[in-house]
């Protein structure tokens, strides 16, 4: 079975598709599993973030039966390979439907997770940028608006305008195409396109844990919090000492909201992009695993700053 169906098989009750053969093979090879969720809603959003209710709860009756379900920390210091294979659950940039729809199933099964927490958005009313894009997009077609490139005064805008003005060219394109820019750049794209159409952006629909949510969640003893930078940046796009700074920021955040201790902190990277000036800046600022969007099953003595998921 490939890796990028796991997913879409585990959301079937049923092991004649073969989810315990594909255990069964990896487990004689002691590997473990790390799964990514970003959110679970009936809202529509980016292609490929988004899962139905009603498909994650079956994603846990299958992975309960399947997997020694744990938190980051206990997977990392897997030393037991008798009986079903070690799996992880985690979920990126801790959205509110996190609190509303998967803490409550998880809860019931009493089963571990690890939540990415971009610090500098709980409370805040701060909106990701590629969501900005989306309500720029929808506003720019609703409203049958041509935008003008030329008037624009920075080649990205010139770039993002075009692709505005094309029908076929759709949000995810646009969005995967902006990843490799800094997300200054971006923003100011977005401020200057707003500004010119007078399409406002929706500060409401994109709401992100609060400070109390997280607290309660992770009193329970269930939901692990991890780091997501502060705001987040791609890391290997910006200077290390801007680097430096989120890693250290961030980590301070949760230590004094007691969300985590120094003992143990794991980092997802920002859009999975890391390089080799900043695993060395991870391990430095005090993180003890960080996960990927690298696919693929984990070796027991994998390295614990580029774990794979899946």
């Amino acid at each position: 079975m490939k890796l990028n169906n796991i997913k879409k098989a585990l959301s079937w009750l049923s092991n004649q598709i073969g989810v315990w053969q594909m255990v069964c093979h990896h487990r004689a090879r002691n590997s473990n599993l790390i799964l990514m969720y970003h959110r679970v809603t009936d809202a529509y959003g980016e292609a490929g973030m988004y899962v139905r209710p009603e498909t994650f709860r079956l994603h846990l009756d299958v992975l309960a039966s399947n997997f020694q379900l744990v938190d980051i920390k206990h997977l990392v210091n897997q030393r037991d390979v008798s009986g079903k294979p070690y799996c992880s659950i985690t979920f990126d940039d801790a959205w509110s439907d996190f609190y509303d729809y998967v803490y409550p199933m998880l809860k019931k099964r009493y089963i571990p997770a690890t939540l990415f927490v971009p610090t500098g958005f709980p409370d805040s009313g701060n909106v990701f940028w590629p969501d900005r894009i989306m309500d720029l997009l929808q506003g720019v077609r609703e409203k049958k608006i041509v935008l003008k490139p030329e008037e624009l005064t920075s080649n990205l805008g010139r770039i993002v305008a075009n692709m505005m003005n094309t029908r076929r060219v759709g949000v995810e394109i646009i969005i995967d195409s902006l990843k490799k820019y800094h997300d200054h750049e971006i923003d100011a794209v977005i401020e200057e396109i707003a500004l010119k159409t007078g399409i406002s952006i929706d500060t409401t629909k994109t709401s992100f844990c609060s400070w109390s949510q997280l607290q309660e969640m992770h009193s329970s003893g269930l939901i692990a919090i991890g780091s997501h930078t502060v705001r987040p940046l791609i890391l290997p796009l910006c200077e290390p000492d801007e680097v430096r700074k989120e890693l250290v920021d961030s980590r301070a955040h949760l230590i004094e909201r007691g969300l985590t201790t120094p003992g143990f902190l794991s980092f997802r990277y920002p859009n999975g992009g890391y390089n080799a000036e900043s695993l060395k800046l991870v391990q430095a600022a005090g993180y003890h695993a960080a996960v990927t969007t690298k696919r693929g099953w984990n070796r027991m003595r994998a390295d614990v700053y580029t774990l794979k998921r899946i």
